[in-house]
């Protein structure tokens, strides 16, 4: 099966551009071409350089291709909808300008769905005032990606927001047009089945990140009632191949429907310090597991 697969600076800890903790830009790009993957994500927005020349040029000189690029904000609240649409245009520019296709549209993680993380029947549900915001988001964002760049919008459900369980997903897809972003992880979190996703949405899926899930961190999580940002740095998330996650049937599954398209890699973690190689290495094992089960 052929996959192009990326890399993410969320598995090296980068979660804001300009953290302390932060491995520089250009070490991370060697360590993500070092352990053998076809390109990176954007990751948050500054952290890559933000100068065409300069970012195609850092890809280039290592054998890398940008798959894609994120938005991540509060896409509940009206307040926040001229920083979302302004961030859209900024990051699907350098999207576009690079040959990126898919930009991934997430909503913000918010304290009280982070407090009942992975617990649908605890989990307060939008009303219908910021679901209608919610839609109108989606819709908007989804028109400055196509309309305006070209680019093919992908919606990422996430734990810890307002689209974490299948229900709110569903909900979402049947009110926009936006296509789907598959994460495994985050599904296997919220007790989805991610191959479901794959069939019950078909031609609708635009990109995948492969994520794994430790099961007795979740089972934690789970009886412990931690949040999503405690579940992270208890190591929730583990190299693909090494958790819960049913990888050799869900590549099965993307055989048969026959994606041919961008994966991305993703293990969320806790800050690490700038000297770790933990990163590093986790990144190779995920890849090892990928190209040992016959992706290429």
């Amino acid at each position: 099966m052929n996959l192009k697969v990326s890399q993410c600076p969320c598995s090296w800890g980068v979660e804001t551009p300009d953290a302390a903790s932060n491995p520089s830009w250009a070490s991370f790009l060697d360590e993500v071409a070092g352990a053998g993957y076809d390109g990176v994500e954007l990751g948050p927005l500054g952290y890559l350089p933000v100068d065409l020349d300069e970012l195609s040029g850092a890809l280039a000189e290592r054998g890398l291709r940008l798959s894609a690029g994120y938005v991540m904000e509060p896409l509940v609240e009206r307040g926040a909808l001229e920083r979302t649409l302004a961030r859209t245009r900024e990051t699907a520019r350098i999207l576009h300008a690079l040959g990126a296709e898919r930009l991934v549209l997430i909503d913000a993680l918010h304290p009280e769905r982070s407090a009942t993380s992975g617990r649908s029947a605890d989990a307060p549900r939008l009303d219908e005032e910021r679901f209608a915001t919610l839609v109108d988001t989606v819709r908007a964002v989804t028109r400055i990606a196509t309309d305006e760049l070209g680019l093919t919008a992908v919606f990422h459900h996430h734990v810890g927001t307002y689209v974490e369980f299948r229900d709110e997903l569903d909900r979402l897809m049947a009110a926009t047009d936006v296509r789907l972003c598959v994460d495994s992880g985050h599904a296997f979190y919220a007790g989805i089945d991610p191959l479901e996703l794959l069939r019950d949405y078909g031609e609708r899926v635009g990109y995948l990140h492969l994520k794994d899930v430790d099961l007795a961190v979740h089972e934690a999580a789970a009886r412990d009632g931690l949040r999503f940002e405690e579940a992270v740095d208890r190591g929730i998330f583990c190299p693909v191949g090494s958790g819960a996650v049913d990888y050799p049937a869900l590549f099965a599954q993307l055989e048969r429907a026959g994606y041919d398209g961008w994966v991305a890699v993703e293990q969320d973690r806790d800050a690490l310090e700038p000297a770790s190689t933990l990163a590093a290495e986790d990144a190779r094992r995920s890849m090892d597991f990928i190209r040992g089960a016959g992706v290429r």
